[in-house]
Parts: C-alpha cells; structure tokens; sequence
C-alpha cells in the first residue's frame, strides 16, 4: 500500500473525525486506532478499488442499526457489507476506506470512454447513476455511520462540527449580452432576441451597448446581473464567486477580453464589495498546463494591475471539461486554492459522492495534491437547458430543493453555479432567489 495513499485516507478521516485517529496497514487490512485507548477498528484491504483502469461495477447495501440503507460500490453484486462489534474491536466485512478512494478519487473516470462531444465524463455513464445514488452524498451518509460506529467502539472521540453552507457561484462566459462580439456575431444575437425570442426592446438597446459599452457594463445591459446577484448575496449573507475566463480564442470561448476597461471596473466592483474572485481557465486549458498556467499568470497580472491582493484564487473549468486526474493536477501546479468543477453536465447531484470540500489526490502519481475539491452539485444549466433536462421552473425548484436538503441533511455544502447570463429573465431570478434563500425542512 502506497504511503501517500495511506496518508490521504487519513486526511480524510481525521478532516471528518478528531486528528488523534491513526490508520495503520497490516499487510490485507487496515487497523484505526484512537490514542491510548486499545479498541481498534479492522477494515480487510480489497485491492480491486485501488486498481487502474478498475472494474468496479457492482452496488450493494449497508444497513445501519436503525434499518436505514446506504448504497455502495462493491466487488461482488452479492457481496453483504456490514460489520461486527467484539469487546475490543469492530471488524469489517468490506473495505470502507476502499469505497471512500473509490469514490472521492473519481477512480472510475480516469481512461473512461464514455465522453461526450467536449470529451467530459457523462453522469448517465457513472455508476452512481446505473445504480440510482447519484442524488445522494454517500460518502457523507456513510461518515454518519462510522461516527455511530467509531463511539460505540471509543465514547471519548470528538466528532468534527459540521456546518451547512450554500455556496454560490457564477461563471463569466457573458458578461454582456451584445458587447465584445464581432459585427457578425453582435448582428446575429439582436437577431435571435429581436425575431425569435421577441424582444422588441432589443431593436434599441442592443446597438447602444454594442457601440458604448467602453469604461464600464452599461446598466441597461440584459447580460449586467453582478449588482443585482450581489444584492442578493448580501441579503442572505452570502458571498458570490465570480469566475473569469483570462484566455482562450476558441470559438466555445468567453465572448470578452479579460484586459478590456469594462472588465477591469466590473472586477474592482466585484472586489471592493467584498465578494470572490476566481479563475475560469478556457476552453482548451483542461489537458493543456502551459495554456492554463499562463492564464492564472494574466489574471494576477490583472489584479496586481487593479490593486487587488486580498485574494486566494479558486475557480473552475469553463464547459466543466475534466480529464482526471490530469486536469486536477494541472490545477494543483498552477496554484489554483480549489477547484469547484466537479459536477456533471448532463445531470445534477453527487458526482464525488460528498458535499464537503476535501483534499485532492493524485492516484496516477500517488501523491497528495494541495488543492481542495470542492463538489458542483448543480449547474442551472444542467437542469433548465434544453440541451440537458429541459425542466421547467416548477421542476426545476422541486430537483434543486431536493439536492439541498440531502446537502443540508449531512452538514455539506450546497454548491451552486448559476451564470451571469441566465439570470436575464424574471422567472430565472425568482427561480434563483427561491432556491438560494431555501432553508429545508429535510428530517434525517
């Protein structure tokens, strides 16, 4: 068993429980122990949940002393998972901390083929989805458990406080609506708002922010939320993180220039009001280090520019294209803090399994990475988009709120991405307002 590995597993254990736990390997199984205290608890070590490329493929249950039911991967379909209480030890019948690398560390992902046209891993080919987890966090659920199980084994453990949070964030594909484009593409939106969509209104703004859009986002300007999602935020004592794309000339690409006078006053704004700037690496930085490094290099050239140093810069992968661990590692070498991309496209839910942040792991280099993961549990896009689920306002509410409690049910954080841009219509921003000021009234 690689060290590192060994050391990650216990990051993660001791991120959920008190730091005195210590994890031992003993040749097929592992042993945790509590300080002085001489219980112990014995996991049996199945290597198939460690092995690249894996073919994990199996699902089966554990039930908790109070009957509940918690799906987890498993080598054998039939496999029973439980475990046993002696008077000095609890054993396992499964490899718990097998499932956790399994599942935090994306394993079945890494050499996949099932891709999409943008080359990310698609939620309807995860196994969470095969197996009807995918909007449940798992991990999470399974961590309860253990805390039942760790103090009946050791009465004195101090369990982590755990604290719901949401969590927004928007991507800045468009910070404008008809700013920054090319002649062509300027004519061929007012086209779409004016004759398709039946913006009347477009015929007479649309040439006024194309042509005047100079120091500063015009206010008129459909495409111009900040203010308003800041507002909001504030309302509800949050922060938004604002997420910039630096680079990039590839036609899926931001519409804008990072360097333009009306992108450096809509960042100073965003800052001096107290909210998150990250970064948003372009279309083709997710395979490419040197791309993405010298984007990160642009953006805190740009913010040295402004005078912006109270920063830690975060952020996430713009298409939420993601080769892992490749790209997960490029975003650890360039110095990214987090990285908030980890949710899938097509469908919402628990694509990690957790909704709490945790520290990243290379199984490819067995290593340790310094970056934190930070879950994408939706993106409004996944769920209102024709291209996606294609759900209207009302069902869209019911699949958001319903992502929220679980997330609020076990003490994670509700991490949501909302673009700028889709907060143009009214029903999107009641939509949006509804689900970020929910509080749950989920019972466990």
């Amino acid at each position: 068993m690689n060290m590192s590995l060994t050391n990650w597993i216990s990051i993660i254990l001791n991120s959920r429980f008190e730091d005195n736990l210590k994890l031992e390997v003993k040749s097929d199984y592992y042993i945790i122990s509590l300080g002085q205290n001489l219980k112990f608890v014995k996991i049996p070590i199945q290597k198939e949940f460690y092995l690249i490329p894996n073919e994990i493929k199996n699902c089966s249950e554990f039930f908790s002393e109070n009957g509940k039911s918690i799906p987890l991967p498993s080598v054998k379909q039939s496999d029973s998972l439980a475990y046993k209480i002696y008077e000095d030890r609890v054993e396992f019948n499964f490899d718990v901390l097998g499932v956790i690398y399994w599942v935090l560390n994306r394993i079945e992902e890494i050499n996949s083929s099932s891709l999409d046209k943008y080359e990310r891993f698609q939620g309807k080919k995860s196994h969470a989805h095969k197996h009807g987890y995918l909007n449940r966090p798992i991990i999470d659920e399974f961590f309860i458990e253990l805390e039942y199980i760790f103090q009946f084994v050791w009465p004195e453990i101090q369990l982590k406080e755990k604290k719901f949070r949401t969590i927004v964030s928007h991507d800045v594909d468009q910070p404008s609506r008809f700013a920054f484009r090319s002649f062509k593409s300027f004519l061929k939106e007012s086209y779409v708002d004016f004759i398709r969509e039946k913006k009347l209104k477009t015929i007479f703004i649309a040439p006024i922010i194309y042509l005047f859009t100079n120091k500063r986002l015009l206010k008129i300007d459909p495409a111009n939320t900040f203010d308003w999602i800041m507002d909001f935020s504030e309302k509800n004592n949050l922060k938004s993180s604002f997420y910039f794309i630096p680079g990039g000339n590839h036609p899926n690409d931001g519409t804008y220039t990072i360097s333009h006078p009306a992108m450096h006053s809509l960042i100073k704004r965003i800052n001096s009001r107290g909210h998150e700037l990250g970064i948003h690496p372009s279309f083709e930085c997710f395979r490419n280090y040197e791309k993405m490094n010298m984007e990160m290099k642009i953006l805190k050239n740009i913010f040295k520019f402004l005078n912006i140093t109270n920063y830690e810069l975060g952020g996430r992968m713009h298409y939420l294209r993601w080769a892992h661990p490749e790209t997960l590692k490029i975003c650890n070498d360039i110095g990214m803090v987090y990285d908030g991309t980890l949710g899938y496209s097509d469908l919402p839910g628990f694509r990690c399994g957790t909704c709490i942040d945790y520290q990243a792991f290379d199984p490819i280099q067995g290593k340790v990475l310094n970056i934190i993961i930070r879950p994408l549990i939706v993106m409004e896009c996944t769920v209102i988009s024709k291209r996606y689920m294609d759900s209207d306002v009302d069902t869209a509410f019911e699949i958001m709120k319903d992502l929220k409690e679980k997330c609020i049910a076990v003490g994670g954080n509700f991490n949501l991405l909302w673009h700028n841009s889709e907060l143009i219509e009214a029903n999107m921003k009641e939509l949006y307002m509804r689900i970020v000021s929910y509080r749950g009234d989920y019972v466990k």
